[in-house]
């Protein structure tokens, strides 16, 4: 669950720009959603993005930390850590499906001036990246 929370964060923050005014209706549908999830998980604070066409609102909710915290607000910034590898991988095969890259691309020609000092360097792929073999 908290691997999904923090996806919608990573969307909002990429969003916050577009963001429309939300309706109260639709503003007490999220609450009713999310707030049972920040009760049961003890959450301090987050921000939820929904996209719908060609429109995009954000709600914040809680406070930046535990203790002595500020309010959460479209320009807060959260630690993500390792859900980048996730939001990488989803990048790269976004490319992939439009044919801009190919899973058996060799990385030395998508990087021409990468060098490693092992003699194989020039056999990795972009597929063995994203797989860490």
């Amino acid at each position: 669950m908290k691997i999904y929370l923090l996806v919608i964060l990573f969307l909002i923050q990429s969003i916050n720009g577009f963001s429309q005014k939300l309706t109260t209706e639709l503003k007490t549908k999220i609450d009713s959603i999310v707030n049972p999830y920040i009760k049961q998980y003890s959450i301090v604070g987050m921000s939820i993005g929904i996209v719908d066409d060609d429109k995009s609102y954000t709600v914040n909710y809680g406070q930046t930390a535990q203790q002595n915290g500020f309010p959460v607000t479209d320009s807060t910034m959260f630690h993500i850590a390792s859900i980048t590898k996730v939001f990488t991988a989803t990048a790269i095969m976004q490319l992939v499906e439009q044919g801009k890259l190919s899973l058996d691309d060799k990385l030395v020609e998508i990087l021409p001036d990468f060098k490693l000092k092992s003699k194989d360097y020039d056999k990795i792929t972009i597929k063995h990246l994203l797989t860490h073999t």
